[in-house]
């Protein structure tokens, strides 16, 4: 999407990704020939069993990244949170 996006409206929108995890995610957004123009890998808190924590700073980003999106351009702002994807495939 973020490739699609940029290819088509280049700097008339903004991409941004913020996740944690362990699938990868803002790596994909990085990948291509249009990536996305901001990618933000949240690595896991030591000890943070559950991501709770981590995904905790993963919102604070998210929060940053939207007060501070430009409201005259188009904006993609995806947010990836391991716990709740983790917590999901194990019940």
């Amino acid at each position: 999407v973020y490739n699609q996006l940029e290819a088509t409206y280049g700097d008339e929108v903004t991409t941004t990704v913020i996740a944690n995890g362990t699938g990868g995610i803002a790596e994909i957004a990085r990948a291509g020939t249009h990536p996305a123009d901001h990618s933000e890998f949240v690595p896991q808190i030591p000890g943070d069993t559950d991501w709770l924590a981590t995904q905790d700073l993963v919102a604070q980003k998210t929060r940053s990244a939207i007060s501070l999106a430009d409201p005259d351009k188009g904006n993609l702002i995806f947010s990836y949170f391991a716990g709740i994807d983790h917590v999901g495939h194990e019940y």
